[in-house]
Formats: structure tokens, C-alpha cells, sequence
């Protein structure tokens, strides 16, 4: 499973909720809440690599090769010109 719990569909959170065997009926608050409780009562499921996806915000930016992104300036260029066109 990954993504945040909150972003999840019902069924999404139903199939999480089976998964670690808890009541799957009731309103998607309700699962999501069953949820919560069981991870803050056994946070070591959180390490657990079905669910570390719900938990690890990290994400990949694409790898960038030519050393021109967005925040780098081109490599001829140094700055302000003085001179006027």
C-alpha cells in the first residue's frame, strides 16, 4: 500500500482495513479511524513493508543530467549583462 491514508478511496481503505484484519463496514471515516487506532496501538506495523508505504513521504525527483534545471543558471552565463542591446 502506498499514498496517504486520507487520499485513499473506500474500497482502498477497506482492502487496508482487511489486511489487518479489522471490521471492513461502516463509513469510510470509520475505517480510516479503525485503522489509525490499530498503527498508534502497534506502530511497529508501520516498518512492515505492506504498510511503510502509507507512512514514508518521501519522494524521487527525476535525476537530472545536464546540470541545467530549474534552479541552476545556464553554464554561460554569469549573471546580468551591463552591456545594452
Amino acid at each position: 500500500f502506498i499514498g496517504g491514508l486520507s487520499s485513499k478511496l473506500k474500497p482502498d481503505l477497506q482492502d487496508i482495513a482487511q489486511a489487518l484484519n479489522l471490521n471492513t463496514n461502516g463509513q469510510k471515516k470509520d475505517i480510516m479511524d479503525r485503522i489509525v487506532a490499530c498503527f498508534d496501538a502497534d506502530p511497529m506495523l508501520c516498518e512492515d513493508p505492506r504498510f511503510e508505504g502509507l507512512f514514508n513521504r518521501t519522494r524521487r525527483r527525476p535525476a537530472q543530467t545536464d546540470g541545467e534545471g530549474p534552479n541552476t543558471l545556464p553554464s554561460n552565463s554569469a549573471g546580468p549583462s551591463s552591456s545594452t542591446p
